[in-house]
């Protein structure tokens, strides 16, 4: 072994062996001097002796018997004093200093066990009173926190015109109702807040929207813009669809596909009455046209108070399925003919001269349709060659004219 590995063993074994003999003492002396009252003062009295700072120091420690006189005098003068404040007086010493509590009362109880019994009684009392009043309090809160939920649910469940009418309800019936109805709508999803929101008359909205927490009252900003900017988006893209197909219609705006009910409402609206009720003519979902109608009706009274579309939608709709309806059952009956007897019909059906069928609407407007119209749309039914076939009988004129009016998209 080398000389450097056996200083380095040395090394370590005085070091375990200071450990031993001197910190594990010294750390054991520590405990005993913190958790004995007796040998805390003992030594307090001999390290008060020592020169300098230190003595100093361990001098400014009361000794036990002084401590113990302390105790009595506060023992002493909680006795004395009027029940209340020593009730006082027990309970916040009890908070900054168990133990010292713990030492006074027994010191109390030696003294004079039956006031400290009524003392130690009113603390028990008040301290059970405490429970009772925080239990209640918490209980009053839970049931405030699920009452909110519920009326939050309530409000989503509603149709909007009813929701908004509910909503002026809770603000005027009382002087916080604008508190009330905040927190009912800091409960609910963001989007189905924004658009209740939405509805809210300007001062209304300031006021409820000042009571929402910050993070939902941004949120409910933030959709309610986002959807301002997709209504501007809706009247473009309505203005679009005006020159469409109504085949191409059916497609895109004949179910909850792309758009959703809201969405689709404006679309509807937009589109006017009679092209409306062209397109629902053609969807084969009454629920559909159902859960539509019933939109826009409900958007119709909030923005104007009354409903003035839906009957007439409702009429268009009726109109224009029956004549769907009637057109194919007359391209069934034709189908079955020769194409030159068909082709007399078909002269007969562009060349009337006879006025068409009128039907007003209660906004002013007309649906007209013409036999023309009905044999373009019959004409349509057919396969290119029937077409062709049926033509082939007409004179040219008359045969190149509804060629081109086949060809024409059907707006």
């Amino acid at each position: 072994m080398s000389e450097e590995k056996r200083k380095g063993g040395a090394a370590k074994l005085i070091l375990i062996l200071l450990v031993i003999l001197v910190v594990v003492p010294l750390v054991a002396l520590f405990g005993v001097y913190k958790l004995n009252d007796p040998f805390r003062g003992t030594a307090n009295k001999i390290l008060a002796s020592a020169p300098g700072p230190i003595g100093t120091y361990f001098d400014s420690f009361p000794t036990e018997e002084e401590s113990q006189e302390q105790m009595r005098q506060i023992a002493e003068y909680i006795l004395d004093i009027d029940v209340n404040r020593a009730v006082d007086k027990l309970t916040l010493l009890e908070t900054d200093d168990p133990k010292a509590y713990d030492d006074i009362v027994k010191l109390m109880l030696r003294i004079n066990p039956n006031a400290t019994k009524n003392i130690l009684e009113q603390i028990r009392s008040s301290n059970i009173k405490k429970d009772v009043v925080l239990s209640t309090l918490e209980t009053i809160n839970q049931e405030k926190g699920q009452e909110i939920l519920d009326q939050a649910a309530y409000l989503s469940n509603l149709s909007l015109p009813t929701a908004i009418e509910e909503m002026g309800y809770i603000i005027s019936r009382s002087v916080n109702g604008h508190k009330e109805l905040a927190s009912i709508l800091d409960a609910m999803e963001v989007s189905q807040a924004a658009k209740l929101m939405a509805e809210l008359g300007k001062d209304d909205y300031n006021d409820v929207m000042n009571l929402l927490t910050s993070n939902k009252g941004s949120l409910i900003r933030a959709e309610i813009a986002n959807a301002k900017v997709r209504s501007n988006e809706l009247e473009n893209i309505s203005d679009i669809y005006m020159t469409e197909e109504i085949s191409k219609l059916v497609d895109y705006i004949g179910n909850e596909n792309t758009y959703n009910m809201a969405e689709l409402a404006q679309i509807y609206k937009n589109l006017g009455i009679v092209k409306a009720g062209r397109v629902l003519a053609r969807v084969n979902d009454d629920a559909f046209v159902y859960k539509l109608i019933g939109t826009i009706k409900e958007k119709e009274i909030l923005e104007n108070n009354e409903d003035k579309i839906t009957q007439d939608m409702l009429k268009s709709l009726k109109i224009y399925k029956e004549f769907d309806d009637n057109v194919i059952e007359l391209s069934n009956v034709y189908a079955k003919m020769s194409s030159d007897k068909v082709s007399e019909i078909i002269k007969k059906m562009i060349r009337n001269s006879s006025a068409p069928r009128e039907y007003d609407l209660s906004n002013g407007d007309k649906i007209v349709i013409t036999d023309e119209e009905l044999a373009l749309a019959i004409l349509g039914n057919f396969t290119q060659k029937q077409i062709a076939d049926i033509l082939s009988y007409l004179d040219n004129t008359l045969s190149s004219e509804i060629s081109r009016k086949i060809t024409l998209p059907q707006l």
